[in-house]
């Protein structure tokens, strides 16, 4: 910033300490003096940061428009214009919230750590708690095209529901290496990946899990 001062009538110029005074003056009100519109964002950028920013695991969409995302401190939104505005959804949890599936637009369901498990039957609008047998993080969730529920917990268990949550069966695949996903492909059969190359597949519903090579030691 360039700062110009003109000689007084009197013909003597500012003194040092005057022209050091002025150009503070000048500074600062460049600084404070802001356009509304840039009040109005930073104000809402130190709200957000004072209630403390969500960190986002998950999202899904079912077409162009209709999308959740989900986070941590049991965040969670729903977007129906593709993602240019975003509503809260009020889930009965605080819970870090990381596995997300749906059915359609109206069943929706979401896993988090410490066995949180959250079903909705009217696109997110109310929420009712589910039980499933574990206290680890819920990290995975799918459902299949016949309405079964898988889930993969932290200690890498596999859990099957054919009710909606409300009775569970549960598989362990072989192996020490934690499982982190797993996907629905149809029917029965569902696959695992993990830690260190880690893959099962199960064409039996869970009842048998059989090892699949992948070339390499990567974590899946």
């Amino acid at each position: 910033m360039k700062v110009i001062l003109r000689p007084q009538r009197n013909g003597r110029s500012g003194s040092p300490g005057m022209i050091l005074f002025l150009s503070l003056v000048l500074l600062l009100s460049q600084v404070l003096i802001l356009p509304t519109g840039n009040r109005r964002a930073r104000a809402q950028v130190s709200e957000e940061k004072g209630k403390g920013a969500a960190t986002l695991y998950e999202v899904k969409g079912l077409d162009r428009d209709r999308a959740f995302v989900i986070g941590s401190k049991g965040s969670a939104y729903l977007t129906v214009d593709g993602g240019n505005t975003w509503i809260p959804s009020e889930v009965p949890a605080v819970e870090d919230l990381r596995a997300l599936a749906m059915s359609d637009a109206e069943r929706v369901w979401i896993g988090g750590s410490r066995g949180t498990l959250l079903y909705s039957e009217d696109g997110g609008k109310g929420w009712q708690r589910k039980r499933i047998p574990t206290a680890e993080d819920v990290v995975d969730l799918e459902v299949s095209e016949d309405g079964i529920l898988w889930a993969l917990s932290g200690e890498s268990s596999v859990f099957k529901s054919q009710d909606g949550g409300d009775s569970w069966a549960i598989f362990k695949p072989p192996g020490e290496n934690r499982l982190n996903c797993l996907v629905v492909e149809r029917g029965d059969v569902t696959w695992v990946a993990g830690e260190n190359g880690t893959l099962f597949v199960t064409e039996d519903g869970g009842e048998s899990w059989r090892s699949i090579s992948c070339q390499t030691g990567e974590h899946l």
